[in-house]
């Protein structure tokens, strides 16, 4: 499993699943569930699979884009919780398929990761904070 697969969720905020049991168990269907946005009431219907992606699609990002926000989130926080608000700057650059998070204060480098995914990038911060245990 990828860093960004343990990030975020299998459905995106306010949308559930719901397994449907075949009329018999002499049937071997294949397994029914239904997704449901409690919002707009949108209900697609097929195999888990099926409905995991059509509600990230009805979502508007990606499942990849959301874990990928998240880390942002969780570097900032682990930043934020090591040396506080004052001062403190988080950026993120990626260039030639490489991405790097840096955690800077009046210009000195705190922390820094640097990996190929987005990511691990992040979780590389996060450890060079002292964090993600």
């Amino acid at each position: 499993m990828e860093a960004w697969e343990e990030l975020a969720p299998e459905l995106p905020p306010n949308w559930s699943i719901r397994l449907h049991l075949p009329a018999s168990e002499e049937h071997n269907e294949p397994e029914l569930v239904s997704a449901m946005d409690a919002r707009g009431g949108e209900v697609y219907w097929g195999t888990r699979e099926e409905c995991e992606r059509r509600a990230w699609d009805a979502f508007g990002i990606t499942r990849k884009r959301y874990a990928e926000l998240i880390a942002v989130e969780l570097v900032r926080e682990a930043a934020i919780e090591k040396h506080g608000e004052s001062e403190l700057g988080v950026g993120h650059t990626h260039g030639d398929g490489i991405h790097a998070f840096e955690v800077l204060r009046w210009g000195k480098v705190l922390a820094r990761g640097i990996d190929y995914d987005l990511c691990d990038a992040a979780w590389a911060c996060i450890q060079a904070l002292g964090g993600g245990e």
